[in-house]
């Protein structure tokens, strides 16, 4: 997978920092899957080890970045261009790229159509 540029070398340092192959693979496989950064990737793995505790904010930071990557997963495929989530405490925003006037107005037809 590191060869097919599915993963990065900072992916495989944390794939490699488990002992099993087996969960080297399933790490691998859900990566790929979910498409994780080397962050959320990170986050998976504590949740796995168990050896730290994790604290119920950590947990929940860990999810919601798994989740605001499917919502920029989906959006992106609904207007067909970049499209980025970006999480505060409370509150956050949605970024949508556009690279032409015209591109502007197709976006525009489709977030207003719905």
């Amino acid at each position: 997978m590191l060869k097919e540029n599915v993963l990065t070398t900072g992916h495989a340092k944390v794939i490699l920092s488990l002992k099993d192959k087996t969960e080297q693979l399933k790490l691998a496989h859900l990566i790929k899957q979910k498409g994780l950064t080397v962050r959320e990737t990170e986050a998976v793995l504590k949740q796995w080890e168990g050896t730290k505790e994790t604290s119920k904010k950590e947990k929940q930071k860990a999810g919601s970045q798994i989740e605001n990557r499917e919502t920029e997963e989906r959006l992106q495929q609904i207007l067909a261009t970049k499209v980025k989530l970006k999480q505060g405490r409370k509150s956050g925003c949605i970024e949508i790229y556009y690279y032409s006037p015209e591109e502007r107005e197709r976006i525009l037809a489709v977030l207003l159509s719905k």
